[in-house]
């Protein structure tokens, strides 16, 4: 989804960006690891798979994806892979909220919409340290605002994994079903006036801000631009011998010794998935969140 292509969410232990190119390397080298394959329900992919899947969904309107970086704030933005640590997703679909089921496609462009939503934290360093819940809740708000049709969330969550209830627990979501033929539990947040006004409450209790892509890299390149010293071409130059040009002077010599005028300081400010083939309908709507909430 094109909607967050510039935008970084920024929390006190993480930083949400958009999934870019430059992602997918390590992306890629995650989704190798038999564990995650495994419990991802996917399969390994190519290189060039990979990138074909970033590049689809940054373009289809259905999904939203950030990469979750351990980076608190303050971390430079020239490199957007440092910390990878995971990612989080939505999935919307249109919904008929009075028969619980996706609309017809004659009111799919005007019926609210179910977010599904998916969390994994892949790097095993980065478990356990309360990055999932931080990212989910930025990301959450995020959709809240920027989604407006959006009407509920759901995550689908293996009936065993009592680290990630409890996570979505917290979160506010409630059982809402179990899909017995999957062993999961779909749990659901309806996303009332009361649960918006939440969420932004908790956003702003965080410290939490949001800030454009580029202005964020820009303001890195100017801060990490050193500082240029040119000196005076006339720096060496006797006043008596070699009188400079222009009128410009310096004090006379000391003691016979020639005086440097002082350098000139310039400081140089440059300002400047269809993924996995689609790893939700390959793995009968498994989402990451149900099978890596133990790692949050």
């Amino acid at each position: 989804m094109r909607v967050n292509e510039s935008s970084v969410l920024q929390g006190p232990l993480v930083r949400l960006v958009p999934y870019l190119r430059e992602h997918v390397p390590q992306y890629h080298a995650w989704m190798q690891d038999p564990e995650l394959l495994e419990l991802t329900c996917s399969e390994p992919l190519s290189l060039n798979e990979e990138q074909a899947n970033q590049a689809s969904w940054h373009t289809d309107e259905g999904k939203l994806t950030f990469i979750i970086c351990a980076a608190p704030p303050g971390q430079p933005f020239n490199d957007l892979t440092q910390g990878m640590a995971g990612d989080v997703n939505a999935f919307f679909t249109a919904w008929d909220a009075e028969s619980d089921q996706p609309a017809e496609q004659a009111h799919a462009a005007e019926a609210p919409l179910l977010a599904e939503v998916e969390l994994m934290v892949a790097e095993p360093s980065q478990r356990r340290r309360g990055l999932g819940k931080q990212a989910m809740l930025l990301f959450m708000q995020y959709v809240a605002e920027r989604v407006p049709r959006v009407c509920a969330f759901c995550a689908k969550i293996g009936e065993d994994n009592a680290p990630s209830l409890r996570l979505f627990e917290a979160l506010g979501f409630r059982e809402h079903k179990r899909l017995t033929v999957f062993q999961q539990v779909e749990l659901r947040l309806s996303l009332d006036a009361g649960v918006r006004a939440r969420l932004h409450e908790g956003y702003v209790a965080l410290g939490a801000s949001e800030q454009p892509l580029a202005e964020a890299q820009a303001a890195t390149k100017a801060a990490a631009e050193p500082d240029v010293v040119f000196a005076s071409p006339f720096a060496s130059l006797s006043l008596t011998e070699h009188p400079p040009p222009f009128g410009v002077g310096a004090a006379a010599p000391d003691d016979g010794e020639e005086q440097e005028q002082e350098p000139i300081l310039h400081t140089l400010a440059q300002s400047d998935r269809q993924k996995a083939e689609d790893r939700l309908d390959r793995s009968h709507g498994l989402g990451y969140a149900h099978v890596h909430g133990q790692y949050q």
